[in-house]
């Protein structure tokens, strides 16, 4: 491990300081895995671990969706199910070979800072032991010091292996140019490979440090684990960089009644015996939603009783606060403005029903003034687009001025309804941007 890891910090040191931007310089990385995967099809998940197999990097999920996005516009690969498949079509065969160079160029510089340490310190370990200890040493004077910004040895550990780095270091920063840059490739590369974490963006934890974050139905559902696994993965990651961020994190009454309903309504389909009590493995896998947890967890309705019964303390238990008195309930909402917005998540609702529950010979607009949509749907949806715009008002009155920038926010809605969010980036009044 310690053999790929130090070379793949030295290249994405060089591609960052090339394309000055940190999401682009992981790009290669990701293409490269990919084009030494022979199955077509391939599951997010799989991909993450490939690249953590074959470069070392553990790249966050939702850090490798994005990624994968950008292949996508590009045609390298094919998106399924919201970029939880992917089709590997075309691998860019530049930046593959461009890759390639940089990993055998960074391994042969790698190589020589080796030799040369040992001839430094007069050391005959083997080349294992001397890289787990260079690994060792970075990753710990990282937390210390920057051992390359003054020389301030005295400040670096007192192991003795990792004080004779220390020397070595600052020997050849003042003799051996060429040795010092390798070095510093792999120190500064080891540093950008936490900041895809946003733990390590220390700035950006300083400067939003008061900032509370609100958790939408939808994100409870997959930190609960009731979702697609991939969603419920980049979820749990998620949370934890919040955690680390020192950031307060709530659910508003609203919401826990809301994942509580939806639960519960669940529960009376397996209760009345209009799903069946268990799937094929396989079935189950492309099973989405809760019914499809359901299945996976091979949970019983014992166990879904006690999780709608002890929601509250469910939630808790991820240090997630719960507020117990309905802070929104009696908060204005213009008819003007909720109009267009329930329309859109309407159209929404229709577009992802099966096809033979509505007449897709109609125009989405069609239908909507044909009023052919059940009465029961147009209250649900309706009600949720009421307390999303309640939401809304929420934050913005927890908010003592416009907001501009995130760190000046305070307070946040965190959610995955893509209308919600589309139709909140429209805004034009900065004041009420979730």
């Amino acid at each position: 491990m310690e053999q790929k890891q130090l070379i793949a910090y030295a290249v994405l040191k060089k591609l960052h300081d090339e394309k000055q931007d940190l999401l682009e310089s992981y790009l290669p990385f990701v293409q490269y895995t990919l084009s030494t995967l022979d199955s077509a099809y391939i599951q997010l998940e799989e991909i993450q671990a490939e690249i953590r197999q074959q470069t070392s990097l553990l790249l966050p999920l939702n850090t490798l969706r994005t990624l994968l996005k950008k292949l996508s516009r590009s045609g390298q690969i094919s998106p399924f199910e919201g970029y939880n498949f992917i089709e590997n079509i075309r691998p860019d065969s530049n930046s593959v070979d461009d890759y390639r160079q940089r990993f055998d160029d960074s391994q042969r510089e790698r190589n020589a800072l080796l030799l040369k340490y040992k001839e430094f310190a007069g050391v005959d370990s083997s080349e294992e032991n001397v890289l787990a200890s260079l690994l060792d040493f970075i990753t710990e004077t990282l937390s210390i010091v920057d051992i390359t910004a003054r020389g301030d040895f005295e400040s670096a550990p007192s192991n003795p292996t990792h004080l004779s780095l220390a020397k070595f270091v600052a020997h050849i920063k003042r003799y051996d140019a060429g040795a010092y840059t390798t070095f510093c490739n792999i120190y500064y590369g080891a540093l950008l490979s936490r900041l895809k974490d946003l733990t390590q963006i220390q700035d950006l934890a300083r400067k939003t440090q008061d900032l509370t974050v609100y958790l939408d139905s939808n994100i409870i559902f997959r930190l609960l684990g009731l979702q697609n696994p991939v969603y419920n993965n980049a979820s749990t990651e998620l949370l934890q960089l919040l955690k680390n961020c020192g950031y307060r994190i709530r659910c508003l009454r609203v919401t826990t009644e809301e994942v509580r309903r939806v639960l519960a309504h669940r529960y009376k389909l397996f209760a009345t015996s209009r799903l069946p009590a268990s799937l094929p493995e396989e079935e189950a896998r492309y099973t989405d939603g809760i019914i499809g947890a359901y299945y996976r967890r091979k949970m019983t309705l014992g166990e879904l009783d006690e999780l709608i019964r002890n929601l509250e303390r469910q939630i808790e238990q991820m240090e997630i606060g719960v507020d117990h008195h309905d802070v929104i309930q009696n908060l204005p909402v213009s008819n003007e403005k909720l109009e267009p917005y329930f329309r859109a998540k309407l159209t929404k609702h229709i577009n992802s029903r099966k096809l033979d529950e509505y007449d897709r010979e109609y125009d989405i607009e069609e239908i909507l003034e044909k009023e052919e949509i059940p009465p029961y749907v147009r209250e649900s949806v309706m009600k949720k687009a009421t307390t999303d715009f309640k939401i809304v008002e929420l934050i913005r009155r927890k908010r003592s001025r416009d907001v501009y920038r995130f760190s000046d926010a305070k307070t946040i809605f965190l959610t995955c309804d893509r209308v919600l969010a589309a139709f909140n980036n429209r805004s034009t009044n900065p004041n009420t941007r979730l």
